[in-house]
């Protein structure tokens, strides 16, 4: 069995640094999530400024119908639970399966909100400090702005759920259509930690490995390959992503069984299954798909349009306000909550 993780690109590097400070957060539906130190005020022209002098983009807190949803933000699909409910919510359930309010993954992140009722049209979460509510941006300072980069269309990986030797799982990703993950960037290797830890959480083999035995002597001479070996020796040592070492690389013997990384090439789907204008690109031999939609659609294959199919989950009929509060439509795609008075 392998579990896919449908990670297209070369993906982001957790880090933290005393200037520039950001890491990554969470990949959702064709985008990488971050949070990226700002200077000043948490307004939102200052989130858009500091995502943008990072290389990334301000995301949208909802869909673009949402009242909410300044012009100056970029769809990156981003719903939440509804028009004006949890923000950031779809990265706070991959990180926590929890509401960002109490992810202590989302502390200290502010987004945009576009209201009369912000001064500085942004709103964040301090879920650690103060569980449970949102805070107006302008009122905080030097916090972290909520960006997202669009993933390279250049690779995907699965991660495995069982092991086999280095051998056996180079011939099962290649079976799959693909190959043992290269791992050629620090970059990748910080991306794959993360998910082995969100997933199985164990060592897994990568596609990296010596050609012959290097064995050293005490003076550190390499040894002769002329001398004899036991029948059944291993051949060669292979590099895994260590658990015990915090998924740095290790090595041992190739014939010892560990869970692995495939990576696979995405390209164009020979048949794009992609409505509305949507472009299909796939990896492992079309095993998986993923439509980059045209704007005003969404959906896993962009059959959802703005304001048409998704509407109803936005109306009072498909929503119960809190007991003792009556639910008014507010458009074609919002309601309102309100107490009797």
């Amino acid at each position: 069995m392998m579990r896919s993780v449908l990670i297209f690109g070369v993906l982001a590097v957790s880090f933290v640094s005393c200037e520039g400070e950001e890491a990554y957060l969470a990949s959702y539906q064709g985008w990488d999530y971050y949070k990226v130190r700002a200077s000043g005020t948490m307004t939102s022209a200052n989130i858009k400024i500091t995502c943008e002098a990072a290389g990334y983009v301000m995301p949208c807190p909802q869909e673009p119908t949402c009242q909410y949803t300044p012009s100056t933000c970029t769809d990156t699909g981003l719903v939440g639970i509804r028009c004006g409910g949890h923000l950031m919510d779809e990265i706070s359930q991959v990180l926590s399966g929890q509401n960002p309010i109490y992810c202590p993954a989302m502390e200290g992140i502010f987004t945009c909100f576009h209201s009369s009722s912000y001064a500085g049209d942004a709103i964040g979460v301090q879920p650690i400090t103060s569980p449970g509510n949102w805070f107006e941006g302008a009122d905080y300072s030097n916090q972290f702005a909520f960006c997202a980069k669009v993933l390279n269309a250049d690779k995907c990986f699965q991660l495995s759920e069982e092991p086999k030797a280095h051998q056996a799982a180079e011939g099962q990703c290649v079976t799959l259509g693909g190959t043992l993950a290269g791992v050629k960037t620090v970059a990748e290797q910080e991306f794959l930690a993360d998910q082995v830890r969100l997933g199985t959480d164990v060592s897994h083999w990568v596609g990296l490995k010596n050609g012959q035995e290097h064995f050293l002597y005490t003076d550190l001479s390499t040894m002769s390959s002329n001398l004899r070996w036991m029948s059944g020796k291993p051949e060669h040592l292979c590099a895994l992503l260590d658990k015990n070492g915090n998924y740095d690389l290790n090595a041992d013997f190739c014939t010892e069984q560990y869970n692995y990384v495939c990576e696979s090439d995405v390209v164009t789907c020979k048949q794009n299954v992609c409505l509305n204008g949507g472009n299909c690109t796939s990896c492992f031999n079309e095993t998986y798909a993923y439509c980059d939609c045209a704007p005003g659609f969404v959906g896993n294959r962009c059959e959802i349009s703005y304001g048409r199919a998704d509407a109803d989950l936005y109306r009072c009929e498909s929503f119960s306000c809190p007991y003792g509060w009556s639910c008014q439509d507010r458009g074609q795609l919002s309601f309102m909550c309100g107490a009797h008075v």
